[in-house]
């Protein structure tokens, strides 16, 4: 095959500056610029280099001059040492830089040398196939080349498929994570929502907890009244009854005098208000033990009365005092209550058991009693008009009321 020579213009050398007058100085030789230019001129360039250097030396030899000056002498340039030196050196590097360029243009001849075989073998490979004028050894190799693109090609056709495949999968991996960006940004409303209700709750929450800890001192104070009321004997508190155990003075409750008759400024006034107070207390001590009597009722007015119930069903009023306010004049010319004081004590007897039977310790009585005798008295052997006895059995039956008030 002809081989084609290639065009030097592909190799850039430096070149000098254009020196525009023919007078120009040194300084604008050796600060030249870089510009393209091909081979030839670079090489045209380095001879007048060449050429200037070597006539500046031989005039100078001929002189005798050692330090020349910058001059001209006809056609001769004459350069200084220095001048020289720095040409010198420009001459050295371009020359430098010449062989690394020719050394890349043999390096880039020889590759399109190279490749000028391979396209003219593979073309006569080609038109052999075409004629089937190719050599044993070419057909092995054509075989052996048209097996590897076979297989090549499957190759190509495997990995298209799986391109597809994973084309495929990637757009349902797109879809699947599209879905998890919605299920995401709904848990995350979700989130916010829960994370709201939360902070309501604890808001919630620690409102209840001072709730709960106030109505928890509440409680607690109320356990404590309750306590110190437990321990407040209120039938005592609120009627208080006082006993002269030396039988002097007369029983008293709440500051009112019990007797069973008018004596001197003891009037039946005071009287009726006295026994009124002491059927309110027991009738307030019946009620807390819950002691109903099946033939006696209590109405606690102004002049107390104990209503009796016979069997026949027949009621029976005994009055506590004088009905003074009453249209019944017959309680006015009463002289005493003694009658009355034998139904007092007979309820008051009724509770007593009453207390007994419900298993409550309460102890022993200031004075004994059963149905008709309090301590060592029988009510109804004492005569009406004896006035001492009946004083010491309103005394002992005081006595056992206030104890009663005391243990309920």
């Amino acid at each position: 095959h002809n081989d084609h020579q290639l065009d030097y213009s592909f190799i850039h050398l430096p070149a000098p500056t254009p020196q525009g007058k023919r007078n120009g100085s040194t300084k604008a030789i050796n600060d030249s610029v870089l510009f393209n230019h091909g081979f030839l001129s670079a090489h045209q360039y380095m001879s007048t280099l060449l050429k200037v250097t070597t006539d500046s030396l031989n005039y100078g030899r001929d002189t005798n001059e050692d330090n020349l000056v910058h001059c001209q002498h006809g056609d001769t340039v004459c350069l200084c040492h220095n001048c020289i030196q720095r040409i010198s050196n420009a001459i050295d590097e371009n020359t430098e830089q010449l062989e690394a360029e020719t050394q890349a243009y043999i390096h880039a001849v020889e590759e399109e040398k190279d490749k000028e075989r391979r396209l003219r073998k593979a073309l006569s490979i080609n038109a052999g196939i075409h004629n089937g004028e190719l050599p044993p050894g070419q057909r092995k190799e054509n075989e052996l080349v048209q097996n590897t693109i076979q297989s090549f090609q499957h190759e190509i056709m495997s990995l298209e498929t799986a391109c597809q495949e994973h084309e495929k999968e990637l757009t349902n991996l797109n879809q699947l994570i599209n879905e998890q960006s919605r299920i995401s940004e709904t848990l995350s409303l979700q989130e916010e929502s829960l994370l709201l209700e939360y902070n309501i709750l604890e808001k919630d929450a620690k409102v209840f907890e001072d709730i709960h800890h106030q109505l928890a001192q509440q409680c607690l104070s109320a356990e404590r009244e309750r306590s110190h009321l437990s321990h407040v004997r209120l039938h005592s508190t609120l009627f208080d009854i006082f006993v002269d155990e030396k039988g002097v003075r007369y029983p008293l409750i709440n500051n009112l005098r019990l007797s069973h008759r008018p004596k001197n400024d003891l009037t039946w006034i005071e009287i009726n208000s006295a026994w009124s107070q002491a059927t309110q207390l027991l009738m307030f001590m019946s009620s807390t033990v819950k002691f109903t009597s099946r033939n006696f009722g209590i109405v606690p007015l102004n002049c107390a009365k104990i209503i009796e119930v016979d069997s026949a069903g027949k009621k029976m009023y005994h009055h506590l005092g004088v009905d003074i306010e009453s249209i019944d004049r017959k309680t006015h010319n009463t002289d005493h209550i003694i009658a009355s004081l034998r139904v007092f004590y007979r309820l008051l007897y009724q509770l007593f058991l009453h207390v007994k039977g419900s298993k409550v310790d309460i102890g022993l009585a200031p004075f004994e009693m059963s149905s008709h005798v309090v301590g060592n008295f029988n009510l109804e052997l004492i005569e009406d008009n004896d006035d001492k006895v009946w004083i010491a059995v309103v005394n002992c039956i005081a006595s056992n009321l206030r104890w009663m008030s005391h243990q309920l």
